[in-house]
Formats: C-alpha cells, structure tokens, sequence
C-alpha cells in the first residue's frame, strides 16, 4: 500500500466484514432450540427486508470504495527532489561556510576600497578647492597691487599713504566676504551689514585723503561706474 492512508483501509476492511457477518446472519438457517448458546434474535419481515436493503447500500457503497482504492494504487509514486541516499555531511558545511566567509570578505575589501577611493575625492576635491582660493586670493592682491599703484600716481599718494590704502582694501574685501556671508545665510540682515560696510570703508578714505583727492578718487570711481 503505497499511497493508501491506513486509517482508510482499515475502515474499508471493517465495513466489509460487517457487511459479511450480518448478511451470513440473515440468510443463515434458524438453530435448533436444543443447541447449546443464546436464543436467536427474531427480526421480523418487514424490518429484515429493510435492513437488507440498507446492507446492500451499504455494500455497494463499500464495493465503490475498494474500486477507488485499487485505482489509487495504480498510481506511480512521485518523484522526490531530493535522493534518498544524498546527506550533509560536516565537510559540505566547512565548504559552504569557507565559501560564504570569502564573499563577505571580498564585499569588504570592494567597501573599504570604495570608503578609501571616496576619501581620496573628497581629499583631492578639497585641495582644489584650497588651491582655487589661493589662485582667486593671489589675483585679487594682484589687481589690487596694480590698482593701488594706479591711484598713487593719479592722486600723487605719498608712501604712507598708499600703504593706508592697501590696509584699508585688504580690510574691505573683509568686510565685502562678511557681506557675502550674511547673504547667503541670513538674507534678511544684509541690508544693514552692506550698509556698515559702505560706511566704514568711506570713513577710511575720507581718513587716508585729502579733501580734494577724496573729491578726485570719488569722481574717478563714479567714472567708472563703481562705489
């Protein structure tokens, strides 16, 4: 019995057996009075016919379910997935885990290189960014070197003059970097601190002039479209 549970055909063979004994029971001939045991069980006509009737139901019902049995039985066994004499043995997991502990392994490596490769970037990216400010600082004092050169001569500057004036544009481009500053991070403020600015570098002019250079330079300035 390969595919048949047994609680079924346990239940098939005893529905039989009982379908036998009554039925043997009922065709039987009548004992004899005089031998030994109990007295047998008069059923009457009518109730025998019935119950002949419900056992030979119940007999085909019990025909119907051994046919369906031998059918079942007739079916081939699937197929497992697995063989039957295949196993782990102890030596199939250290291969396994050897092999999972290399993956992992190598996904660290490629992770601590991507971690080295991006600090390098970011190292690379900031150095630029220190040399652009020191080429943009270099080219600012060289404008400003020309420049300051440019208003000696026009303005007849005497040596410490110019040398208050190169002071007082290195600290305006000071103030001009807090201008910036304020602007991108509290916009709302840059009216007075561009203001501030503005004043404190005219107060150092009107201080490094004379009346009439101021007058000059102030000309020159609005000449060139600049305040």
């Amino acid at each position: 019995m390969k595919n048949i549970p047994l609680s079924v055909l346990v239940v098939t063979v005893a529905v039989g057996a009982v379908i036998g004994a009554v039925t043997s029971s009922l065709l039987a001939p009548s004992q004899d009075p005089a031998a030994d045991g109990p007295p047998p069980v008069v059923v009457e006509a009518s109730g025998s016919s019935e119950l002949e009737a419900g056992l030979r139901s119940l007999q085909k019902a019990n025909a119907e379910l051994l046919r369906r049995i031998a059918a079942l039985e007739q079916r081939p066994v699937p197929t497992s997935n697995f063989s039957e004499t295949s196993s782990v043995t102890k030596e199939d997991l250290a291969k396994l885990t050897e092999r999972v502990e290399g993956w992992m392994a190598s996904k660290t490596r490629v992770a601590a290189l991507k971690d080295q490769v991006a600090n390098t970037l970011q190292a690379v990216r900031k150095e630029e960014t220190a040399a652009r400010a020191q080429r943009k600082a270099a080219a600012r004092r060289a404008g400003m070197a020309q420049r300051l050169e440019r208003i000696s001569q026009e303005l007849n500057l005497s040596t410490q003059q110019s040398e208050d004036l190169r002071l007082e544009f290195e600290a305006r481009a000071l103030r001009n970097e807090e201008v910036k500053r304020v602007w991108e991070e509290t916009p709302e403020l840059i009216g007075p601190v561009k203001t501030a600015a503005h004043e404190a570098h005219q107060t150092a002019l009107g201080r490094i002039f004379t009346p009439q250079q101021l007058e000059t330079y102030q000309a020159s300035q609005l000449g060139a479209g600049k305040r």
